[in-house]
């Protein structure tokens, strides 16, 4: 509702008269309906920025690890199975917490998630490459 100076509700008349009174109008459901989606869009790209901040943070954190690890900063970039088999014997260690390992098991599911999709986006150009040649031995 309406606040008066301090954050509190008003109280006497002079607060009250000073505050003003919302008036509803023909043109208020416009403007409300574009407020909703200025905040929409608001909400969204605090979301976006918030998504990006933290993947630079995991890729910081992983170039730090890559850094630390046997394998060097000079290596090579990793495949998809060196990291998991990298990550796999972190969790057979037994030097992480189960909160970490939680996060290795889904550090994993994410890097086979990954290589699925590209093996399938890999296939389907396979079978579109054969789709468009058919039609032109045929004729």
């Amino acid at each position: 509702g309406v606040v008066a100076k301090g954050g509190r509700p008003p109280t006497t008349q002079e607060e009250r008269a000073e505050t003003p009174s919302r008036v509803p109008s023909s043109s208020s459901s416009v403007a409300s309906s574009s407020a909703s989606t200025s905040h929409r869009d608001a909400v969204r790209a605090r979301r976006v920025a918030l998504e990006r901040e933290r993947q630079k943070s995991l890729q910081k954190a992983l170039d730090n690890e890559a850094s630390a690890s046997p394998f060097g900063a000079a290596s090579a970039p990793r495949t998809a199975e060196s990291e998991i088999e990298a990550l796999e014997q972190q969790i057979a260690s037994g030097s992480c917490s189960a909160a970490a390992v939680v996060g290795l098991k889904k550090r994993i599911a994410a890097i086979k998630a990954a290589a699925i999709r590209e093996q399938r986006i890999k296939e389907q150009r396979v079978r579109e490459q054969q789709r468009q040649q058919q039609p032109q031995q045929r004729q």
